[in-house]
């Protein structure tokens, strides 16, 4: 960990000393919170000099005389005197204050395919939950499987639809994402950008048609897929990291309004998405099973590409039908 200059752990009204020099500003921070104070070199000091720094209610205080705007001077040659205020233990870092620039976090991490297949151990402990800001999640469904099963048996079906998984997979791990599950004929995805779950559901739906044509699966196989982004909680479940919450409930609620060969979002998380020359974009609204009011929804298909008729939209290059669509409001 390059980027920590200091770290301390402080029991309960603990106070420790630090001898650091910064050359360029740091950040002194607390894990656990998201406050921080910024820590920047300052002139040489005339005498030995102790700055002490109070850690209380969730902020780091310092001496109102070395602030400068929202800094904290620090004299060279000066020590630095962390006290911890609280009745609780704290875990202080002094950190290089551009470390983010070549870091990654764990969620990140967690989000791509060859972490899960190398360290598949790699879980929270049981009952730990830890919440992510943000996660793209995509929900692929088999639109027609139990007619599927019905209709070649279910050793035959069974084949089809775990080789479909493999093909979802390939898709998947070239936009940097990863399965987190299959469900019965259903799969759920994980990105950390909603860009690269939507270029992923762009790929499966214009690629699977070829795919089925290659593996001599006629009918093709028809996907439902829904898209959505957000805040989620990672947990271990089955042995697995898995994620949770209204994110993931609705992401499979979007896949649910899917008719099959289209991608299923809310409008305001298309409207975060970069756009493509290619797809029509239909609006609509529904009351999703869970919610309390309708939604505005959008529809999302491939443009034939002898389709001349079409427009470029408010999505910038995403496109419209041109006589344009009023969907079912």
């Amino acid at each position: 960990m390059p980027h920590i200059a200091a770290q301390q752990y402080l029991r309960p009204h603990e106070e420790r000393s630090l001898a650091i020099t910064p050359a360029e500003p740091l950040r002194l921070r607390t894990v656990g919170s998201t406050q921080h104070l910024t820590i920047a070199p300052g002139p040489p000091a005339s005498r030995p000099t102790i700055v002490k720094v109070i850690y209380a209610d969730g902020r780091w205080v310092a001496p109102h005389s070395l602030i400068r705007g929202e800094r904290l001077e620090l004299p060279r040659g000066a020590t630095l005197s962390l006290r911890n205020h609280t009745g609780s233990g704290v875990l202080a870092v002094v950190e290089d204050a551009a470390w983010s620039r070549d870091a990654t976090t764990a969620a990140e991490v967690t989000a791509l395919q060859e972490f899960r297949d190398l360290f598949s151990s790699e879980v929270l402990a049981p009952g730990q939950q830890h919440a992510i800001r943000h996660i793209a999640v995509l929900f692929s469904d088999l639109k027609g499987s139990t007619q599927l099963y019905e209709g070649i048996g279910d050793a035959a079906a069974y084949s089809r639809v775990n080789r479909h998984f493999d093909f979802i997979r390939q898709a998947v791990v070239r936009l940097d994402g990863s399965i987190v599950k299959t469900m019965g004929d259903g799969v759920m995805c994980a990105f950390r950008q909603v860009d690269d779950a939507l270029e992923a559901a762009l790929a499966v739906q214009e690629q699977v048609a070829d795919w089925c044509r290659a593996e001599q699966i006629d009918p093709p196989l028809v996907l439902k897929l829904g898209v959505h982004a957000g805040p989620v909680i990672a947990m271990t479940a089955n042995d697995r990291l898995d994620y949770f919450g209204r994110t993931v409930n609705v992401a499979a609620r979007l896949g649910d309004q899917s008719r099959g060969r289209d991608i299923v979002m809310l409008r305001e998380v298309l409207d975060q998405a970069s756009a493509r020359p290619d797809v029509v974009v239909e609006h609509f609204t529904r009351r999703l099973r869970g919610l309390d009011s309708e939604q505005e929804l959008v529809r999302l298909t491939l443009r034939p590409s002898e389709d001349p008729a079409t427009v470029t939209g408010r999505h910038g290059r995403l496109t419209e039908p041109a006589r344009g669509y009023s969907g079912a409001r």
